[in-house]
């Protein structure tokens, strides 16, 4: 999706938590976008699942 087709994030009242996101997928500067609009928008907490398995 390009930056240009993405819908404006909505403003929220009370706190959000995401509970089920996949940041493990992102570069540092589009994870760092990311939760900075997250944040800015009223979300407070966010659990991350990763789908990655490390040795």
């Amino acid at each position: 999706m390009t930056q240009n087709s993405r819908r404006e994030i909505p403003q929220f009242n009370t706190p959000i938590v995401e509970t089920h996101c996949h940041l493990d997928y992102l570069d540092s500067q589009a994870l760092s976008e990311t939760l900075d609009d997250a944040f800015r928008v009223g979300i407070e907490r966010i659990v991350t699942i990763s789908s990655r398995q490390t040795i």
